[in-house]
């Protein structure tokens, strides 16, 4: 047989190898995650399919998916890790049949750990592989008469005593939250515009700490509140309603009634957008919920 036939033929066959490698039903999957994290898992599925249905253990729980009816080729489906498992499978119905995804869940101990993965040490931290000796001996601009000056002028830092650490924890946002540290930097107020930099010019913005923390931050002029959704609520689900609105979904959010009488707390005037870490650039709609 001629050799140029026999070369095309492998060519083929490999090409048809690969291709039936990728496009396998799982389109992305992570393989470690640790716990209290979310991840994502992308589904190859036909357009016209039904939702599918899923099997979950209970050390995961489904936080939101591609609604229906959609036109894209993948659906993602938002998880939350919630307890360490050397093994977690989340199995779909898929239309090709029974699709089960494999996870391993981390805990905070397991991050730490020293190892290898993959050819990368773990955790990725200076000095790689080793223990970060500790040099500070102890505060060097606090001093102990100005620590017992403050205790006893204020002793504004002792109902922190009562609050459980998770809850301390979680007035953070999550990394995964879309973020910045200049809010609106060059409109300023959605109502009072620049004026908020007349008092104070480095981020005037006033924040409320009471628990459970709301997430929200107040203009300095006027009181009122931003974001006026009930962000505190929303925020687990920030990813989730990007990808609705990829989907040609704009999500629906959770309006709060304005906590001043005067204008309105609407963020329609807000013009920075939000950027995610992919890059991609949500809309106003989003935005009034990740501000």
């Amino acid at each position: 047989m001629d050799m140029r036939v026999l070369c095309g033929a492998g060519l083929l066959l490999l090409a048809a190898y690969c291709g039936a490698q990728e496009l396998t039903p799982v389109a992305y999957q992570p393989d470690i995650v640790g716990v209290g994290r979310l991840f994502l898992i992308a589904l190859r599925v036909p357009t016209g399919a039904p939702e599918l249905a899923l099997t979950l253990p209970d050390t995961v729980e489904l936080l939101d998916r591609t609604p229906l009816p959609t036109d894209k080729p993948l659906r993602k489906y938002y998880f939350r890790a919630l307890t360490p498992a050397e093994t977690t499978e989340i199995s779909f119905a898929h239309p090709s049949g029974p699709v089960s995804v494999s996870i391993q869940i981390w805990s905070w101990k397991d991050l730490h750990e020293f190892r290898t993965l993959k050819g990368v040490q773990l955790p990725r931290r200076w000095p790689l592989g080793e223990q970060l000796p500790e040099l500070k001996q102890g505060q060097v601009t606090t001093t102990p008469e100005l620590i017992a000056d403050l205790r006893k002028r204020s002793p504004s830092g002792t109902q922190w005593l009562t609050v459980e650490d998770d809850q301390i924890w979680e007035m953070q946002p999550d990394s995964t939250i879309p973020r910045w540290h200049w809010t609106n930097v060059s409109e300023g107020c959605p109502v009072h515009g620049p004026k908020i930099y007349q008092s104070r010019a480095f981020y005037p913005w006033g924040m409320d700490t009471v628990i459970p923390y709301t997430w929200k931050i107040k203009c300095p002029v006027g009181g009122e509140v931003y974001p006026s959704n009930d962000f505190g609520n929303l925020a687990s689900r920030v990813l989730a309603m990007v990808d609705r609105y990829r989907d040609g979904v704009v999500p629906n959010v959770l309006v709060n009634p304005p906590t001043t009488p005067g204008p309105s707390n609407d963020t329609s005037t807000l013009t920075e957008p939000t950027t995610v870490a992919s890059g991609a650039t949500m809309s106003k709609e989003i935005a009034r919920a990740a501000v």
